[in-house]
């Protein structure tokens, strides 16, 4: 029996990203009926119409095969699964998912392992929608870009960075991929209009709802980001130089309810930015927070 994989981009390291739609009702996905499910997955983490995650065999060969299953659904939209020997490579199945929204429509993302060969085992993640046409993919997400060794929360706020960034980039703003800052429930995206000495700044949570509008500031160059978790917030930082050549600063704090500007903050910290170092800039910060 021959094996399908479905239409991926080519991807090293960690990050996989479904490159277009990949399956509707009339598409030659893999029947459920032909496989040997091992496992069907509901993420407790997840809203009830995400997709499940089906870990599943086959009659020949011992390789294993993972996928997606909409709810009411007979055919397998396959992450992965073997050649045509039946055995490598192998999924060792989808140990973990989260979401997070992007314009009022929630993005999966499902962490799979494949082993390919007994000893080599690799982390690759999807990102997903789920629509009336099926599940399709993040055509705008480059997964080469994402970095290695991410928590999966964190793959969530580099997808939705990078979309941002893309959003972005049509505005006319180059995306600073440096000095985009990741956390466990935001992120923090800049680019920068040379032609107009303009920066963009887009601070949001991977949950929906409370995010602020993208904001222009001027700007003569990027200088750094960082960010401060708490048990209560990420607060995320952005310095850059303004049309006076002097640093400038910008405090975000992403909490439960939605991000703010912390214009608090920032007048707090305006003597150390100043300085322009921001390893000083991040230990005051704590300082200021208590932390």
């Amino acid at each position: 029996m021959k094996r399908r994989r479905i239409s991926l981009s080519v991807v090293s390291g960690l990050g996989l990203s479904l490159a277009c739609a990949v399956a509707t009702a009339d598409d030659d996905g893999t029947p459920l009926a032909s496989v040997q499910v091992s496992e069907l997955k509901t993420f407790p983490n997840m809203p009830a119409e995400a997709p499940q995650a089906v870990w599943y065999g086959f009659a020949q060969g011992h390789g294993l095969g993972c996928g997606l299953l909409l709810r009411g659904s007979k055919t397998i939209v396959s992450l992965l699964e073997p050649g045509d020997d039946g055995e490598w490579p192998s999924c060792m199945g989808v140990p973990e998912a989260t979401t997070f929204d992007w314009h009022g429509r929630p993005v999966y993302v499902y962490r799979y392992l494949q082993r390919d060969t007994r000893e080599d085992t690799y982390t690759y993640d999807a990102f997903v929608r789920a629509g009336k046409d099926g599940i399709e993919g993040i055509a705008e997400l480059a997964p080469d870009d994402q970095p290695p060794r991410l928590s999966i929360a964190k793959a969530a706020a580099w997808a939705k960075a990078s979309l941002a960034a893309a959003q972005a980039a049509k505005a006319g703003f180059e995306p600073s991929k440096r000095d985009t800052v990741l956390a466990e429930h935001g992120f923090l995206a800049i680019g920068r209009n040379a032609a107009k000495g303009t920066c963009s700044v887009s601070v949001d949570r991977l949950a929906a709802g409370g995010a602020l509008a993208p904001l222009t500031i001027p700007c003569k160059a990027i200088l750094a980001t960082t960010s401060l978790p708490t048990p209560q917030s990420d607060w995320l930082v952005v310095m850059t130089q303004g049309p006076d050549g002097h640093p400038q600063g910008r405090v975000f704090e992403a909490g439960p309810a939605g991000v703010r500007e912390a214009t608090d903050v920032e007048a707090k910290l305006a003597p150390t930015v100043a300085g322009g170092k921001v390893l000083a800039v991040k230990a005051e910060l704590k300082r200021v927070l208590g932390k």
